[in-house]
Order: structure tokens, then C-alpha cells, then sequence
């Protein structure tokens, strides 16, 4: 029969080894918010383990009542750990209430009426409500990050929940008259076991949510712009081919706005490359909200920006990128006491009438910018259209409301 102080001394040793495990992880990922906390509290549960293996050697004050109050220690400073880990706030209520509970209880049923069963009861109940909470930290790493790499933490913290509370439930139903961990039991050493697995379960599990938080950070990083977090002229080429051959094949109108922000070089001479970095986080938030749902908004060059308008014809996308210029026209930056105003050029061209393809559409989008840009800038230009031109002013033509700046 397994011997259950031998398998708790066990535990102890592998919760050293997790311990390396975690401390490599987070000299891995330094950066991140999360790892550091996992290694603290992994090392805070070996103290506890620890303090168990030493019954008969220390006070059971120490051993019993300090023991498993560490070890929750430990899963609490787990637990927060997942929560910084995933931007959010643990309120710092419901730690100490779940602290407090385990000691009043552990410190009840063994200096004053000793009884190991009630004392795992209470303890099973509160570390499976830590797992709860976990879950709902892992919900919204995995919303952010991808659910695979939480998958393994949250089969495991389940596992867990079920074990705890039913594993305590038979305890207190068959073999309700325990004192202390050494006790005959059938249930004790099998339920060790399930600790032990679950252990390094969880180990894997907490490597694995770092891998998977640097492959998300890399993954963002290749598709987005990192001062706008806009998507970058890689992933815009992508959709730009997408959406051309969806509208080709459906007949449905697709525009492309490009954006120039006027005088940008200027800018940053005078205010600082701060003062252009603020520039364009704000025209970036300015164009978010002007995005329609199936719309693509991109950060394509220094201080280009383009705009995919699926089912906008050449009305609509002209009035999307008045709406735009005028919007930065009207707005001002504060920028160390003083206000900075900018404007936007911007050229307008869609599918069919100045382009089937890609390439063609780009360049006749480009063409329009550039002559917003010699005609005065802060205006919006349409495209030449490909077949039966007119006349060279109705074939770039700002709209009448705009104004040069």
C-alpha cells in the first residue's frame, strides 16, 4: 500500500523541481507580468509541503496550522500571479478571507478538536475555489492570447476543482474520523497521488501559457504596427488581394483610400518625434472610429495610411475620407502647453472604374494622393478613371467642400 508521508515528502521534492521550472520560465520571459509570481509562490508551497513533512519534529502548531497556511499562501500568490498575467486586479478581500478561513479552521480542528478530516474538508473547499477563480483568469488570457495555450491549465484546474471537492466529500462520508496524515486510509495516498500529478500537470501548464503569450506578442507584432497598433502594410497587401477577389467574383464595389499626413517631416523638426508619434496614434484612434465593421484601416508608411472599403462605392469612399479629414482638421493635440493641429491629404480610387487588380488599383489611389498633395494638400481626390477620360480637372477633382491648407 503506498505510504502516504512518503508520498507527501515526494510532493515536497517535485515542488522543489518546479520550483527551477518556474524560475527558468521566468528568466525566459522577464518582461512579462506573471512568471515571477509563479515562482514565488511555487517556492512558498515547498515551505508548506515541507512544514507537513516535518510533523513529529515541529509543533503541529507549526507543521499543521503554519504548513497549510503557506501552501495557500503559495496558490494565492499563484493566483495572482494569473491575474496580473491577464491584466486584470485580484481584490485583495478575497485572498485574506480565504487565508483567514483555512486558519481558523486548521487551527480549530487541531489544537482544539483534532480532526484531519474537517480540516481537509475546509482546505479542499478553498483551494477549489482558487481554482474557480483561476478559470476565470485563464477565460480571458485565452480570449487575448489564443485558447490552445491555456487549454492545459484549464483541463488541469478542473480536474482539479472535481477532484478536491469530490475527494473530500468521500472523505468525510467513509472515513470521517482521520487526525492526522499518517492515519490508515485508503483514500489518503491515492489522493497525494492525484496531487502530485496534478503538480506537474500545472507546471507544464504555466511554461506552456508563457510559450504561448511570446508566440501571440510575435504574432503582433509581424501583423501589427506597433506605435499605432494598426495593421502593417503586410497584412493590408494580404487584404487587399482578399477583398479584390471577393468584389471581382461577387460584383460587389470595393474602395482604397490612401492617407498622407501634410507636412509630417515639418512636425517633427519643430515639436519632436515625440510630437509625430503622438501625431499618429491620434489619426490612427481618429480612423478606428470611423471604420465601418468590414472596413480595414492600416499604417502602410512613416505617415501613410490606407483604407479598404468593402461594398463602398466611389460616393461613399469619398465622403469616409471627408468625414476623416475633417475630423483631424477640427481635433488638436496638446502637446507641452501648446496645440498642434494637423491636416491629411487623401486619395481615393475603386475597383472597376481605376483598377481590377491590385497593383492598378493602388497606383491609381496613389495618383489621386499625389495630386491632393500638389493641389494644396487637405483634400480629398478621386482617381482617374480608366476609360473615356474627360478633362484633366474632372479627372482629379477634390470635392467641392475641402480647402487647401
Amino acid at each position: 500500500m503506498l505510504h502516504t508521508p512518503t508520498l507527501v515528502a515526494v510532493f515536497a521534492a517535485l515542488l522543489t523541481t518546479a520550483i527551477l521550472v518556474h524560475c527558468s520560465n521566468w528568466w525566459l520571459h522577464r518582461p512579462m507580468r506573471g512568471p515571477g509570481w509563479w515562482a514565488a509562490g511555487t517556492a512558498v508551497n515547498t515551505l508548506g509541503a515541507t512544514l507537513f513533512v516535518l510533523r513529529d519534529r515541529i509543533p503541529d502548531l507549526l507543521s499543521i496550522v503554519g504548513g497549510s497556511a503557506t501552501i495557500m499562501s503559495g496558490l494565492l500568490i499563484m493566483l495572482n500571479g494569473l491575474y496580473v498575467f491577464a491584466d486584470r486586479k485580484l481584490d485583495w478581500r478575497i485572498p485574506a478571507a480565504l487565508l483567514s478561513v483555512v486558519l481558523v479552521n486548521n487551527s480549530y480542528f487541531s489544537l482544539i478538536d483534532n480532526s484531519m478530516t474537517y480540516r481537509w474538508l475546509v482546505t479542499a473547499c478553498v483551494i477549489a475555489t482558487i481554482k474557480c477563480l483561476a478559470l476565470a483568469a485563464l477565460w480571458r488570457i485565452g480570449k487575448r492570447d489564443g485558447r490552445w495555450g491555456t487549454m492545459l491549465l484549464v483541463i488541469s484546474s478542473t480536474s482539479e476543482i472535481f477532484f478536491y471537492l469530490g475527494h473530500a466529500g468521500m472523505t468525510l462520508l467513509y472515513e470521517p474520523h482521520l487526525t492526522r496524515l499518517g492515519d490508515f486510509s485508503q483514500l489518503q495516498p491515492r489522493g497525494v497521488l492525484t496531487i502530485i500529478i496534478l503538480l506537474m500537470v500545472n507546471t507544464f501548464g504555466y511554461v506552456m501559457l508563457s510559450a504561448n503569450r511570446s508566440r501571440a506578442e510575435l504574432s503582433r507584432f509581424a501583423l501589427q504596427d506597433p506605435l499605432t497598433g494598426l495593421a502593417n502594410r503586410r497584412v493590408f497587401d494580404n487584404r487587399l488581394q482578399a477583398q479584390i477577389a471577393a468584389a471581382n467574383r461577387n460584383g460587389t464595389p470595393l474602395s482604397l483610400l490612401l492617407f498622407d499626413l501634410d507636412y509630417f517631416k515639418r512636425i517633427n523638426d519643430v515639436h519632436g518625434h515625440q510630437a509625430g508619434d503622438d501625431l499618429l496614434r491620434h489619426f490612427a484612434a481618429l480612423g478606428r472610429g470611423i471604420t465601418r465593421g468590414n472596413d480595414d484601416f492600416a499604417r502602410i508608411g512613416g505617415e501613410e495610411f490606407a483604407l479598404l472599403a468593402p461594398g463602398a462605392d466611389l460616393a461613399v469612399a469619398l465622403e469616409i475620407g471627408e468625414r476623416l479629414r475633417t475630423q483631424l482638421e477640427a481635433s488638436a493635440i496638446e502637446l507641452d502647453g501648446q496645440t498642434l493641429r494637423a491636416t491629411t491629404s487623401v486619395g481615393v480610387a475603386t475597383l472597376g472604374a481605376h483598377g481590377r487588380d491590385a497593383a492598378t488599383l493602388t497606383r491609381a489611389a496613389d495618383s489621386a494622393l499625389y495630386a491632393a498633395k500638389t493641389g494644396g494638400r487637405n483634400q480629398v481626390v478621386a482617381a482617374r478613371e480608366q476609360t473615356a477620360p474627360s478633362s484633366e480637372a474632372s479627372a482629379m477633382s477634390p470635392l467641392p467642400a475641402t480647402a487647401p491648407s
